[in-house]
C-alpha cells in the first residue's frame, strides 16, 4: 500500500509534468500558414512539407496533452508517437512523451526521450533539468 506521503509526491510529479508540457507547448510556436508570405521569403517544396509535418505533429501533441490531462497516459503516448512519426525532429513530441513515460515510472524510456528533446532543441535544457530533478532521473545535461 502506498503511504499518503508517496501519494502527495506522485501527485506533485504529475502536476509538474503537466506544467512542463503546458509551458513548453505555449512557448514553442508552431509555424502557421502565411508566415513565408509575410516575410517575403521563398519556400521550397521541402520546406512546405516540413512545415506541414510540424503542424501535423503539433495537432498530435494537442491530442496527447488532452489524453494526459484526462489521466490516459498510454493514449497520450500513442499520440506523441504519431507526432514523432510525422516530424521526427520535432523536440516537443519527445519532451512530452518523455515526461509521460516518467509519470508512468518508465524511466529508461523517459531518459531517452528527454535527452533526444535536448539534442533537437537545446533551449529545452532548463525544462528537461526540472523534469530530471522531479523524477530523480539523474540526467547529465551539459
Amino acid at each position: 500500500m502506498i503511504s499518503s506521503v508517496d501519494d502527495k509526491h506522485v501527485g506533485r510529479y504529475e502536476s509538474l509534468a503537466q506544467d512542463f508540457i503546458d509551458t513548453y507547448y505555449n512557448i514553442k510556436k508552431v509555424p502557421v500558414e502565411g508566415d513565408s508570405a509575410q516575410t517575403g521569403k521563398d519556400i521550397s517544396d521541402s520546406s512546405e512539407a516540413d512545415k506541414q509535418s510540424t503542424n501535423d505533429a503539433a495537432e498530435y501533441i494537442k491530442r496527447g496533452n488532452a489524453y494526459y490531462r484526462s489521466k490516459q497516459p498510454k493514449k497520450a503516448i500513442s499520440e506523441y508517437d504519431k507526432a514523432i512519426a510525422a516530424a521526427p525532429k520535432y523536440a516537443p513530441a519527445y519532451y512530452n512523451r518523455g515526461n509521460t513515460y516518467a509519470s508512468l515510472k518508465m524511466f529508461e524510456q523517459a531518459k531517452q526521450d528527454l535527452l533526444k528533446a535536448v539534442e533537437l532543441d537545446p533551449a529545452l535544457k532548463p525544462n528537461v533539468k526540472k523534469s530530471s530533478d522531479a523524477y530523480n532521473l539523474n540526467l547529465k545535461i551539459d
